[in-house]
């Protein structure tokens, strides 16, 4: 048997309606504001990876490396220590390190990048607390001055070229 059919309380059919309104605004809110997320987080993955290959620093593969090329070829280090997480590390390899000027400058070093979270024994040695953190070093790995923060790429080629007359003056 066929329950009768209720008359539509517009009252309730209004509030109901609303709120399946309001549900799938929340949704397409959701939805475009995850295609924004992902969106953006591809097109700076493929800035990133242009941006690594137009960079032509030649970064060291490890910390050791870059101390054994420091004492062949007489050159300070310049260590970057950053860590994947790091959105300020992220937009130094982005807009600071391709820019020509650094890219040039960096020929006075050898260059290293060190992850804080996978090289945790470096990062300690030299009390690295805030990221990202650029360190010039000896070819002994004994300091020789550092920079906290992102820099924009100015002011990156004016600490480098600091850390070389300071390198110059402790040999």
């Amino acid at each position: 048997m066929r329950q009768p059919v209720q008359p539509l309380n517009r009252k309730k059919f209004i509030q109901k309606a609303s709120v399946l309104a309001g549900i799938s605004a929340l949704m397409l809110g959701a939805v475009a504001l995850d295609a924004a997320i992902f969106g953006a987080s591809a097109r700076n993955a493929a800035r990133s990876t242009n941006a690594a290959k137009a960079s032509a620093i030649d970064w060291q593969p490890s910390f050791a490396a870059a101390l054994a090329q420091a004492k062949t070829s007489g050159k300070p280090v310049m260590v970057d220590f950053g860590a994947k997480w790091c959105g300020a590390c992220k937009m130094m390899e982005e807009s600071t390190y391709p820019d020509a000027q650094v890219v040039a400058e960096s020929k006075q070093f050898v260059m290293v990048k060190v992850d804080v979270d996978e090289h945790e024994d470096i990062a300690a040695r030299y009390g690295i607390s805030s990221l990202p953190t650029t360190a010039w070093l000896r070819a002994d790995g004994k300091p020789i001055t550092g920079a906290i923060g992102a820099l924009e790429p100015d002011d990156l080629v004016a600490a480098m070229r600091e850390a070389t007359k300071r390198a110059q003056k402790s040999k």
